[in-house]
C-alpha cells in the first residue's frame, strides 16, 4: 500500500498564463520544462465536453511520484509529491518493467 507524502517533501511549479515559469520549489520542478504543465492543461481542458462540469485538475501517476496540475485565473500550478511506501515509510524506489 502507498500513500502521499507529506507537504516538506514536495515539489511546486507556478506560470503565468504563457507558460512562463514564474515561481518554482523543490527539487523535482524544472523551471526551463515549466510550460509543459501549461500545455497539458490547455490540451486537457479541451477533452471537456459538458461546459457545466469544468475541468477540475490533471492528475499524473507515477511509481515515484503523483503530480497535481490545475489552473488558477489564468495561471497554472503543478505540485509534484513523492509516493511512500507505507511499509518502509521511504519514498518509493520501484521501477516499471
Amino acid at each position: 500500500m502507498t500513500i502521499i507524502a507529506s507537504d516538506a517533501t514536495e515539489s511546486i511549479i507556478c506560470n503565468d498564463p504563457n507558460g512562463l515559469c514564474l515561481v518554482a520549489r523543490g527539487e523535482d520542478m524544472n523551471p526551463s520544462t515549466s510550460g509543459v504543465y501549461t500545455s497539458m492543461w490547455k490540451l486537457a481542458s479541451k477533452l471537456v465536453v459538458d461546459d457545466e462540469q469544468p475541468l477540475k485538475r490533471v492528475v499524473i501517476e507515477t511509481t515515484s511520484s503523483t503530480t497535481f496540475v490545475k489552473e488558477f485565473e489564468g495561471h497554472t500550478v503543478a505540485r509534484k509529491v513523492p509516493v511512500i511506501t507505507q511499509e518502509t515509510g521511504s519514498p518509493s524506489t520501484r521501477t516499471s518493467s
